[in-house]
């Protein structure tokens, strides 16, 4: 199932690979569209799927309020024992997440297929 809440600046589609929660965004995530992202993490992870995944790889903007956007999504899914994960490719994304040590409580993936593999504990899939 694919969802499009785009507002203009960002578009987020949310799917399932394996059972797992897949939201990805594409665009800009600044103080304009930061709510939108974070009602739809937020209502993803109170349905309880075994993991929810953030695609953050076609994301052209990431500050602070990216930042606190995995910082919620990460204590939410905590919370309701939902396993999380980030992927993330480009520097935009990486180096905020870097310099503010978000690195190091979130696990990071190139490929949602790496995501699910190691959130559900099972090898990687073969594309």
């Amino acid at each position: 199932m694919v969802q499009d809440g785009g507002n203009g600046y960002l578009r987020t589609e949310t799917s399932e690979v394996d059972g797992v929660v897949v939201l990805r965004l594409a665009g800009e995530l600044d103080m304009v569209s930061e709510r939108v992202p974070e009602d739809e993490v937020r209502a993803r992870i109170a349905d309880r799927p075994p993991a929810v995944v953030l695609d953050l790889r076609e994301v052209t903007f990431f500050g602070s309020n990216g930042i606190s956007l995995v910082l919620g999504a990460l204590q939410e899914a905590r919370r309701h024992a939902v396993g999380f994960a980030l992927v993330a490719d480009s520097r935009p994304v990486l180096r905020p997440l870097e310099v503010t040590d978000v690195l190091a409580v979130v696990r990071v993936f190139g490929t949602v297929d790496d995501a699910v593999a190691s959130l559900l504990d099972v090898p990687v899939r073969s594309a």
